[in-house]
């Protein structure tokens, strides 16, 4: 029980700690103070500063062990978060190369690590896993002789030594490796036959056993359509537009359709009435072409596997997706930061030209989800009636906020864009104005840039956590 302590002599409610005042109070064991004669309390009140210290104390101590606890959980978070990070590169080779090293890169310089000998793959068509621990190489036999009499073989590695633990030969002519996050399942399509349309059948392989699971077939009147796969290579989603028809004559909005990889079966399509994407002819020409108009919207999937995030092609926007139901969150509709600069209309406007035939946005996910990093390229024909390009730079969304927190390299492309899994940096790989590639490494928050690396050629990367 919480008692109050009362003035004898007062009569009124005493808010102060219990001590002793001016020497002529004491606290009664009943919480009241009263005029007594100090001398004869002295014992007592000094056992009574004592046992207030020593509250004190202990209370003190508390909360130093739980400060110390937090302050340890932070640091075993931080360390789990700043685990180190592999980069690795390789050139861009024929699949025909018997040999292709797959160099590690200092994560931080972008220089090569000497200490660190490079992994041997036998094709040029390689994929490593997000974890770093597989390798699969796709190696294709003579692309005259039929595939019963010369079939493709599937050759999976440790990720990290280079040494060969399986290989065996899928049922069909596959292309587009995808590993999941762990390595343990292949997500591969089926190409057509010489001068057939496309089959739009994926399937999913067995790295360990090389069993295959059912086949996927998406509809067959979505040409030209993307697809996306979960982290754990379990479900697949296409975004599909009769804008991409033949016979279209402008965009069109989509859908979003979802399989189970391990049964085959369509889980449900999901209508994005504000998705519109397409490719279709224009009436002019030039270089003697047709001029094709064309929106191609981007897609991404988060870390965790419960969200995913389509970037509009035709405006600053984004729809967010749970996964696992198939219904759309929420459409964020987000702005650019404005600089004191561009409040004041002193900062140099960005011309738009008047004949942009088309945008393609791309994005990815940031390693903890809250942000999305959106990139592309746009072009049009120019007043020569000639085509003409640029990149859009790199942006970063805050998804919480719908604002861009952070933009860089202005016109730049990018061919591959990866967040690194400590959170702290962000890789990018394209072309310069050069015809070279440049490879940097940028903070992850601000988009500055730590490190950059210039290559005469294009080259395959790779980033995955260290063991």
């Amino acid at each position: 029980m919480q008692h109050t302590n009362k003035l004898v002599a007062e009569g009124e409610p005493w808010e102060g700690l219990d001590c002793i005042l001016d020497g002529e109070y004491a606290v009664t064991p009943e919480d009241q103070l009263s005029i007594v004669d100090s001398s004869s309390m002295l014992e007592p009140v000094t056992r009574a500063r004592a046992l207030h210290r020593h509250r004190v104390v202990a209370v003190g101590l508390l909360l130093i062990a739980l400060s110390a606890l937090a302050l340890a959980i932070f640091t075993l978070r931080s360390a789990a978060s700043a685990r180190p990070v592999a980069l690795y590169i390789a050139d861009s080779t024929s699949s025909s190369e018997e040999q292709i090293p797959i160099r590690a890169l200092d994560p931080a310089t972008l220089a090569d690590r000497q200490d660190r000998p490079p992994i041997v793959a036998r094709s040029g068509n390689w994929v490593l896993s997000a974890d770093g621990s597989t390798l699969v190489e796709v190696h294709y036999g003579d692309p005259a002789m039929s595939l019963s009499s010369n079939p493709i073989t599937i050759v999976v590695r440790d990720g990290r030594t280079g040494v060969e633990r399986t290989r065996f030969q899928p049922s069909a002519d596959v292309i587009y490796p995808r590993l999941s996050q762990n390595g343990r399942r292949l997500v591969v399509e089926h190409r057509p036959a010489a001068g057939t349309t496309s089959v739009d059948a994926w399937q999913l392989l067995d790295t360990t056993t090389g069993r295959s699971g059912p086949v996927v077939r998406v509809p067959s009147n979505s040409v030209d359509y993307r697809s996306w796969v979960d982290p754990e290579a379990t479900r697949l989603y296409v975004l599909v537009s009769p804008g991409f028809k033949r016979d279209a004559i402008g965009p069109g909005p989509s859908t979003l359709i979802s399989y189970d990889l391990t049964t085959g079966a369509e889980i449900g399509r999901l209508a994005l009435p504000n998705v519109v994407e397409g490719s279709w002819p224009t009436d002019r020409t030039a270089v003697q072409e047709t001029v094709r108009g064309y929106v191609l919207s981007g897609l991404a999937v988060a870390p965790n596997g419960q969200r995913l995030a389509i970037v509009h092609g035709d405006a600053d926007a984004v729809t967010l997706v749970d996964m696992q139901r198939l219904q759309v969150i929420e459409e964020i509709h987000f702005a650019t930061r404005v600089t004191l600069f561009e409040r004041l209309g002193l900062a140099p406007a960005v011309v738009e030209a008047k004949a942009d035939e088309g945008t393609e946005k791309e994005a990815t996910f940031t390693s903890d989800g809250r942000h999305l990093i959106v990139y592309g390229a746009r072009s049009w024909i120019d007043a020569n009636n000639r085509p003409d390009w640029r990149g859009l730079g790199i942006s970063l969304v805050d998804l919480d906020r719908g604002e861009i927190v952070a933009k860089a390299l202005g016109d730049d492309a990018f061919l591959w864009v990866q967040p690194a899994p400590d959170g702290r940096s962000l890789y990018t790989f394209g072309p310069t104005a050069t015809s070279s590639f440049v490879l940097r490494r940028l903070d992850a928050t601000s988009l500055q840039v730590l490190a950059d690396r210039t290559f005469g050629t294009f080259r395959w990367l790779a980033l995955a956590p260290t063991p």
